[in-house]
């Protein structure tokens, strides 16, 4: 139901305001993106709702409104992944692009730091600059250099900017005025360069370790009796990148087996472990 509310809450904020809005409390909403205990992150988000309402307030003082898609970008098996800009004012959008790298993902502790945008054993972002026509489109484009021995998450940052610093930027755009920035933050997701599932679970403590290359994405946990022929299964929403931990719930684990269900996001399917 929280849930179904935060929708109801972000399509009115559309109907009543229009994209500069619904744009402005997605990006706010996403920038503050963590992969584990989702629904009570977003409902988080609802407690601040008069502040997005009066983002959008001031973001309809601008007409070079822009929109990002897709907001979580994974890179493909060679490397590469694109992240489509589009200009749905009625004014020319100027934007600027920047790249952050996210170090501890998917924790209380997470934070961010400037990528190197040029390191070839990095993640290369191009253009950094954008000028884009009404109602066109560009794109930005991904490429790692050199794939990392474990995954790691990047946050590319879309801005809508003045024309201030832009060579082609006509007389028009750089005497107009703008009312707020708007700033849309991609998750993006570089794959390990031999990407495995591996984790180690310690059954007296219920901890989970990730031994593995990759993010974990837990699906389900099931605990079952020793012939696996009665199991009792449990909903799960989490997140678990390389190297990290994670006790589970006292009341989750109770059998003698227990079975994990996880997806694997580079290969497209789920995997079943027994431990």
């Amino acid at each position: 139901m929280k849930i179904i509310f935060i929708y109801v809450f972000y399509y009115l904020l559309f109907m009543f305001f229009g994209n500069e809005c619904l744009g402005f409390g997605c990006a706010w909403s996403l920038l503050n993106y963590k992969d584990n205990d989702s629904e009570r992150l977003v409902v988080k988000k609802v407690e601040y709702s008069l502040l997005i309402v009066l983002g959008c307030l001031f973001s309809m003082a601008s007409s070079a409104s822009i929109q990002v898609e897709p907001m979580r970008a994974e890179l493909d098996a060679k490397g590469n992944a694109i992240i489509k800009v589009r200009s749905t004012g009625s004014d020319t959008a100027y934007i600027r692009a920047s790249l952050k790298q996210v170090m501890s993902p998917a924790t209380a502790s997470e934070y961010e730091q400037d990528a190197v945008i040029w390191d070839n054993s990095g993640l290369m972002l191009t253009p950094q600059k954008l000028i884009i026509p009404a109602n066109s489109q560009r794109t930005l484009r991904l490429i790692s250099m050199k794939p990392p021995e474990k995954e790691t998450v990047y946050r590319v940052m879309v801005e809508s900017v003045s024309a201030e610093g832009f060579p082609l930027a006509s007389s028009h755009a750089l005497s107009a005025g703008f009312g707020m920035n708007i700033i849309w933050g991609v998750v993006v997701n570089v794959p390990p360069r031999q990407p495995s599932i591996a984790f180690d679970f310690n059954r007296p403590l219920k901890r989970i370790s990730n031994k593995g290359t990759q993010r974990i994405i837990f699906r389900k946990i099931e605990s079952c009796n020793s012939e696996l022929t009665k199991c009792q299964s449990h909903e799960v929403k989490r997140t678990l990148y390389p190297d990290q931990q994670w006790v589970i719930e006292n009341d989750v684990v109770t059998g003698n087996k227990t079975k994990f269900t996880v997806y694997d996001w580079i290969n497209k399917k789920e995997v079943v472990f027994v431990k």
